[in-house]
């Protein structure tokens, strides 16, 4: 419930070696850990922490790695003050935050402004209650190998991608509205 970390958990040096994390109902945090400096990071899960505005709020944009270079699960679920994915300045040199991502779970962040880039081995998309106002793809013209995308509950949706952005989602099996 405390509003900062163990300073353990800040020190990448010591945790470099995780594969997943989970971190629940930490009700006073608005910040979280540097974990896209995680180098086997696979699996992040973020639940009800109703204060935190970024993902990752310590990335440091002049660093020479990637952020989260090996994140193939990512559930973001009450985080209702996340506005971003880093802060205001901060992005990847590509466009694509998530370059191993497999599955994406959003639930419960209005706030949030919008859909990452998609990187081009997401297969499970999930979007549950979040703010956003259109539903669009990143904007190259790949196919997107996507097999479930489900999006529920999202009232401000008012339009949804057009009919090429569609016709990329190849493989979807599972399509959820």
């Amino acid at each position: 419930m405390g509003a900062r970390s163990a300073i353990w958990m800040n020190n990448v040096n010591l945790i470099f070696i995780l594969e997943k994390i989970k971190l629940t109902d930490c009700l006073e945090r608005e910040t979280l850990p540097p974990f896209g400096k995680l180098p086997f990071l696979k699996s992040l899960e973020l639940c009800n922490m109703q204060k935190v505005k970024w993902l990752e709020s310590k990335f440091n944009g002049n660093d020479k790695c990637r952020p989260f270079p090996m994140l193939e699960v990512l559930c973001i679920w009450g985080l209702k003050a996340l506005e971003d994915w880093f802060e205001a300045g901060v992005a990847a040199e590509d466009g694509c935050l998530f370059p191993c991502l497999i599955e994406l779970v959003l639930r419960s962040c209005l706030k949030l402004k919008e859909l990452p880039s998609l990187p081009s081995k997401l297969k499970w998309l999930e979007i549950y209650k979040i703010g956003w106002m259109t539903l669009n793809f990143c904007s190259n013209s790949n196919p997107i190998p996507m097999e479930s995308l489900s999006v529920f509950d999202c009232p401000n949706i008012t339009s949804l991608p057009l009919a090429d952005e569609i016709a990329r989602l190849c493989s979807t099996k599972i399509l959820g509205i």
